[in-house]
């Protein structure tokens, strides 16, 4: 549609299947390929990871589980040292899948990788395969030179860097999904975040609740005080925990994201972590939405950063949270920046197409 020599390529798929937000962003890019008669080849996923019954059908293509790399969503110095002893560990496994990769993408123009760690190993021993590797993630904005970090804890700081590097290792083209524009690099092309087409077209409305997703126990118990204080309000709050309460102003419902989806979309405020997918989504049906970072995971903070200077979500103190009873109906950014995010993301397909030329 957009680039001529796109038609008729055929492309494999690295997926990062413990984080939901690399899966979420794979079915949107999928979308774009099948619409374009790109064809997708295989999908490759961690053997460790339970996969949802509809990834598959989602995805398009065969799912192929395989030994991947240990990557922990939470970097710190324990878990560093841990990943790598792990990883060195079933080393032996790892290359037996890349050798099965190799096998299965030879003739592909190219694999678009997830965030799967699985392509610094691909990509050390790929020798006569001429694949070559696009990476995309919200993670690979942090690379960027018009991103900013928090200015604290330097060695995980570095940490993040290197994971970052490590799972784009090689890759002929990174796509570092964002909020806001950015100028393209040599090797960075900014993208728009990947909403699905299914939610662009949805008109939401505004119901008396708030939708709220948290699986951190210690999180939760901050939030149970201030919905108790706040009985006149409704919350639906999804998680996989097993959370006790006697609250009557709140409902839990086991984790089914299709489920969750729904109430969000009929929900008047969205509050959760700094999960990039779903902060999307709620910023583009003009939900306001507060959240609070997982203070020990720096990606976290990251994005906490980037939501608040560019007025995407408002903070994490008490008062602040108080204060978002008050103005549920206004929208945190201004219009001018919503109506820029929306025209942002209408150019979500031109810009995916962009990476394969």
């Amino acid at each position: 549609m957009f680039f001529e020599n796109i038609y008729n390529m055929r492309v494999s798929l690295f997926v990062q299947n413990n984080q939901k937000n690399h899966m979420l962003n794979a079915y949107v890019v999928a979308d774009i390929l099948r619409k374009n008669n790109i064809k997708i080849n295989k999908c490759f996923v961690s053997d460790e990871v339970e996969m949802p019954k509809i990834f598959e059908e989602r995805i398009g293509c065969e799912v192929i589980k395989i030994k991947t790399p240990l990557l922990y969503k939470r970097l710190n110095y324990k878990n560093f040292f841990k990943c790598f002893f792990i990883n060195l560990l079933k080393s032996k496994k790892i290359f037996k899948s890349v050798y099965k990769i190799n096998q299965l993408t030879k003739d592909d123009d190219y694999i678009l990788n997830f965030y799967e760690p699985i392509n610094f190993y691909y990509q050390i021993s790929k020798f006569k395969n001429k694949t070559k590797v696009i990476s995309i993630s919200s993670d690979y904005w942090y690379l960027h030179e018009k991103s900013v970090t928090p200015k604290m804890n330097y060695f995980n700081k570095f940490l993040y860097y290197l994971v970052n590097r490590w799972t784009s290792f090689r890759s002929y083209k990174r796509g570092a999904l964002s909020f806001i524009r950015g100028k393209d690099t040599e090797d960075i092309l900014v993208l728009p975040p990947l909403i699905d087409r299914n939610f662009l077209k949805l008109l939401p409305e505004s119901n008396d609740y708030f939708c709220v997703l948290l699986n951190d126990k210690e999180m939760i118990d901050y939030f149970l005080d201030i919905i108790e204080e706040n009985e006149d309000e409704k919350f639906y709050l999804f998680t996989s925990l097993n959370i006790n309460h006697e609250l009557p102003n709140l409902e839990i419902i086991d984790l089914d994201y299709d489920l969750f989806l729904k109430y969000l979309t009929y929900s008047k405020g969205y509050i959760s972590t700094t999960n990039f997918y779903l902060i999307s989504l709620a910023y583009w049906m003009g939900k306001p939405t507060f959240v609070v970072p997982d203070k020990s995971d720096y990606s976290e903070l990251c994005n906490f950063i980037t939501y608040i200077n560019n007025e995407i979500a408002i903070g994490n103190k008490k008062e602040i949270f108080f204060d978002l009873f008050k103005r549920y109906y206004e929208f945190f950014g201004t219009e001018e920046t919503n109506k820029d995010f929306k025209l942002w993301v209408l150019q979500t397909e031109k810009k995916i197409l962009k990476l394969l030329t």
